[in-house]
């Protein structure tokens, strides 16, 4: 089964995707008709305008920029014109990331941008959320929570928090509800599916809980049952415990690129590769790393600790090197160096073959070469 939308060219793909959910009743923000409609309504409430374009459900994230409906959007003859021509330091970084973008992919800059447009919502005021389901643990699911950051694990009733402030872990009364927002939205889509679902959390002060509504879905991997539990074959192994998705039995042997050339930063290349263990904007470009997610079975995530992992996923596209890979782990900076640190020595371009397994809850990375 694969939800209605896949493989569509979608002009507006956030404003359709929701307005069909919200006809199936689930809790999304208002979406205003157009411009006109939404200017109506700003007395009494703030309008968002958000960027669309028909790569942006099964493409990359975070690449056009929103905006706010201001005095200035309001005297514009096109707001997706006004937002991109604003000499602002930010824009031109976005006009840049796009530019690379599209050589990236061999696209048209001018054909690529004449497609971007942005839709009118009403803007929520809460708490901003990611959550995707496990792809290979049934009931299992993955939150991120920003400002402040928190990654938590939820299972059943059981909560584990990956990051280190543990003041700012969810309440299991708001996973629940999340959950239940997200199965909504899988019902109605793909059940076999783990979507990537942003959704924020406003106060009920009648209530004293939580509103939770769904703001975008993402494509993420489809969901894969592991029925064996993996086991090291071999000596010299990584062991990771932090784990989404899973393997065949056998695992699968991977092109594993371990460092990218320093000019990766600004100036990357298509490459081939299987795996990747790197996604820190603070070394590789963004751009790069959201157009190579989808192509990846494996993205490793080394990190020291949890405020250090929290001081990454405070990034768009680290939240998406958990969701979008086939597989993905959390890996120990320190152990990663005990294993690669003569190949992260190196300069240029550093591969190297590797055989990965995975039962979804455990697994197991061999050096091969």
């Amino acid at each position: 089964m694969s939800d209605n939308f896949v493989g569509e060219r979608i002009l507006q793909p956030k404003k359709e995707i929701m307005s069909f959910l919200a006809s199936k009743g689930v809790l999304v923000p208002r979406i205003y008709d157009s411009i006109d409609e939404a200017i109506n309504g700003m007395e009494t409430k703030k309008i968002m305008l958000r960027s669309e374009h028909p790569q942006d459900y099964e493409g990359s994230s975070d690449l056009f920029p929103n905006g706010m409906l201001n005095e200035r959007l309001l005297k514009a003859d096109n707001v997706t014109e006004a937002i991109m021509s604003q000499e602002y330091l930010y824009i031109e970084n976005v006009r840049k990331q796009i530019d690379l973008h599209c050589r990236l992919l061999g696209l048209d800059y001018n054909e690529f941008m004449g497609e971007l447009s942005h839709s009118a919502w009403e803007k929520l005021e809460g708490i901003n959320r990611v959550i995707c389901a496990d792809s290979a643990i049934k009931g299992k699911y993955h939150i991120v929570t920003l400002k402040p950051t928190s990654y938590d694990v939820i299972e059943d009733s059981t909560i584990q928090q990956l990051t280190d402030n543990s003041y700012n872990s969810i309440s299991l009364d708001e996973a629940k509800g999340l959950v239940e927002l997200y199965e909504q939205i899988r019902d109605v889509m793909d059940t076999n599916h783990c979507y990537i679902v942003e959704t924020q959390s406003v106060r009920n002060y009648l209530s004293d809980a939580y509103d939770h509504y769904a703001l975008q879905v993402h494509r993420g991997v489809d969901f894969q049952n592991a029925d064996f539990k993996a086991e090291p074959n071999r000596r010299g192994v990584l062991e990771f415990h932090n784990v989404r998705g899973a393997t065949s039995v056998d695992g699968e042997d991977l092109l594993l690129t371990i460092k990218y050339p320093k000019d990766f930063r600004d100036g990357p290349e298509i490459i081939v590769e299987d795996a990747s263990a790197d996604a820190s904007e603070h070394s590789i470009s963004r751009v790069f790393s959201e157009i190579m997610f989808r192509k990846r079975k494996l993205q490793i995530f080394p990190y020291r600790d949890g405020s250090d992992l929290r001081y990454e996923l405070t990034n768009h596209c680290s939240r998406n090197a958990l969701f979008k890979p086939k597989c993905s782990v959390l890996a120990d900076k320190d152990q990663m160096w005990n294993v690669f640190g003569d190949l992260l020595n190196r300069d240029g371009l550093v591969q190297t073959k590797v055989n990965f397994v995975s039962d979804g809850r455990r697994a197991y990375l061999t050096l091969l070469d």
